[in-house]
């Protein structure tokens, strides 16, 4: 039954196509429809723990974006504020297969009891007794969790009349929210970890309560997306996007936020502040023409101009970069893999040097012989990894393999105990045959070796030793750390989960080498000296993780997901900062030392300076 003029139709068989085409990682999960009394959305269950929805009334398509964006915006905000589990953002998708607007996919929760009057659940008296919380108060419609400068936390009760502020932690005796009743009430998490507090109003200005000092100011308009800009070496700043595509920054002046910064963007799904670099503001939007950087000179009138700053002519679906120092003509460069096949770009400038033939899509890539400046490429694709020469354009390995196939490049010693000679090798690893060992001679298809893992891989890595070749095996609730040299497993490392182990990656760092791993619902770092667990991250559905270096020469741990990119310390599992990217991260990969950071999905490519930040 049809409940809205020119209603979308939406079938399991076109919500399957949509998925196979934008998220090929989910391919292997199941389709069903869910039978809904609703008649907004059309939903969709993608495996045991992702719901898709579909809007059903015919609208403009970047209108919905915006709605699906300011909607998963929310509910990122609202996750983990509550007792209660909630829907969490995933990805936003793209028109396709017939249907013809954006769509949005959340993780699904489990069913549980509804509750009432008779049985109506946990009550706020356990959470602030002895701190003055209205329990049980009827007319309390909003709460929520807010951390002063000192890390006490405060929970603000929105009443229908009023506002009250009690304390998670101890007694709250500070002063309250001087805020109009009628406005909603969103969180803004700052770089020295206090919140601000945003009374979201439907008017023409937007009021800031900050916990510590009582104060409230007030900025112009009603941005989407504010946030904290990461800069240290000034007052502390906010940027968010105006309707119209005008990119504003704030920066506070005593007990005011004035206009810093601004830079016409255009429509752009999401905007994010990056460290402030050379004395310039610098953003990065996301939205149809792909990932674009933007700067302007501090100190300069907020005009509205802005420099685009080194955008790069990739615009397409990015799937894989390659890790490590690839050379080409001289040059090092850039290699990505995207759905149309392998392009090289200058790191220099990002502008395209060369162009590879071969079958596109390409899923991985990676330089073939990782301790060394190369011009071997391994491109993997759906039915072979290829090494290319990609100085004379020619393939000089071909490995049969289907999709479900990982792959690394390492550097074998050159007397191993073991039967295995020395120099550039590939593991591959394949559902049927396990993990095979392929030296790098030209016209060679037969493995060198190979190893029985009874296990199924589903990521490998290569880790550095100087007396040991190593590789990182990805699996199901383990990580295999597996001495080829010897044929024998060095550690068996435990993720406490039987999630599969999805991304691998080490990184350099003045106390060792740590190792992470990332699987469904956290990431795992361990040191390599002794194989000690170094730190788990709670950080949900991460796709791939690289290695950063930071300000004066830390080491930091990106990880990718659905919607952001996020920068860790290591060591204590802390973050460092949050870069949003309004579509899925297939892609990360770190240029050596100097702090950059490339990443690439449905929405292009981009390359992102982090030498400023530090744990």
């Amino acid at each position: 039954m049809q409940m809205h003029a020119n209603q979308l139709t939406v079938s399991p068989e076109t919500v399957r196509t949509l998925v196979d085409r934008q998220f090929p990682e989910w391919r292997s999960l199941p389709v069903r429809s869910i039978a809904a009394q609703g008649t907004v959305n059309a939903l969709f269950r993608i495996g045991d723990r992702f719901a898709a929805r579909f809007p059903l009334e015919s609208a403009d398509v970047e209108s919905t974006r915006r709605l699906l964006a300011s909607e998963a915006e929310a509910a990122r905000e609202l996750a983990g504020r509550t007792r209660f589990p909630t829907p969490e953002p995933v990805a936003l998708g793209e028109p396709g297969a017939g249907y013809q607007l954006p769509w949005s996919v959340q993780t699904w929760l489990l069913p549980g009891t509804v509750a009432d009057d008779a049985d109506p659940g946990e009550s706020d008296e356990g959470l602030s007794a002895g701190s003055g919380s209205p329990s049980r108060d009827r007319n309390v419609i909003q709460r929520l969790v807010i951390r002063d400068h000192d890390g006490r936390r405060l929970i603000v009760h929105k009443t229908r009349t009023d506002f009250l502020v009690s304390g998670l932690d101890e007694p709250y005796v500070g002063p309250t929210p001087g805020l109009p009743p009628d406005r909603l009430l969103r969180l803004i998490s700052r770089e020295g970890g206090a919140d601000l507090l945003m009374a979201y109003g439907t008017g023409r200005d937007t009021l800031l309560w900050d916990p510590q000092s009582g104060q409230v100011s007030q900025i112009s308009g009603v941005p989407w997306h504010l946030h904290s800009v990461p800069d240290r070496d000034g007052p502390a700043a906010l940027a968010g996007l105006h309707d119209g595509g005008l990119a504003v920054i704030w920066q506070q002046q005593g007990a005011d936020w004035r206009p810093a910064a601004a830079m016409r963007v255009g429509p752009v799904h999401a905007v994010t502040a990056l460290p402030s670099r050379h004395g310039s503001w610098r953003l990065a939007t996301a939205g149809e023409d792909g990932i674009r950087l933007w700067e302007q000179p501090k100190g300069s009138r907020p005009t509205g101009d802005q420099i685009p700053a080194r955008r790069p002519r990739v615009d397409r679906d990015v799937r894989a970069i390659s890790l490590g120092s690839l050379v080409y003509g001289g040059e090092h460069a850039w290699a990505l893999g995207t759905t149309e096949g392998v392009q090289l770009l200058r790191r220099a400038d990002l502008r395209p040097i060369h162009q590879l033939g071969g079958r596109p899509p390409v899923y991985d890539i990676f330089p073939a012989t990782p301790e060394r400046n190369s011009d071997l490429l391994a491109v993997r694709t759906e039915t072979a990894i290829e090494v290319w020469d990609i100085a004379s354009n020619e393939i000089t390995l071909t490995v049969p393999v289907d999709q479900r196939a990982r792959a690394c490049a390492v550097e074998l010693r050159p007397d191993p105990p073991h039967h295995l000679t020395g120099g550039p090798a590939l593991c591959v690893s394949t559902p049927q045959e396990g993990l095979r060992v392929h030296k790098l001679h030209p016209d060679t298809t037969v493995p060198e070796c190979s190893f029985d893992l009874s296990s199924r891989i589903t990521s490998l890595a290569p880790v550095p030793s100087e007396d040991r070749t190593l590789v990182a095996i990805g699996a199901s609730r383990w990580v295999y750390v597996w001495n080829l040299d010897r044929d024998a497993a060095t550690a068996r490392l435990s993720t406490g989960t039987p999630a599969p182990v999805e991304s691998l990656c080490t990184l350099n760092s003045p106390d060792g080498l740590l190792l992470a791993a990332a699987s469904r619902d956290a990431i795992h770092v361990w040191h390599t000296a002794d194989w000690r667990p170094v730190a788990t991250i709670t950080a949900l559905d991460t796709k791939k993780l690289s290695y950063l270096t930071g300000k004066d020469g830390a080491s930091l741990l990106a990880s990718g997901d659905g919607h952001s990119i996020r920068i860790w310390d290591p060591w204590t599992g802390a973050p460092v900062h949050t870069l949003l990217t309004a579509a899925s991260v297939y892609a990360l990969a770190a240029n050596g030392t100097d702090g950059t950071l490339a990443f690439g999905g449905p929405a292009g490519f981009a390359v992102v300076d982090f030498s400023a930040l530090a744990p």
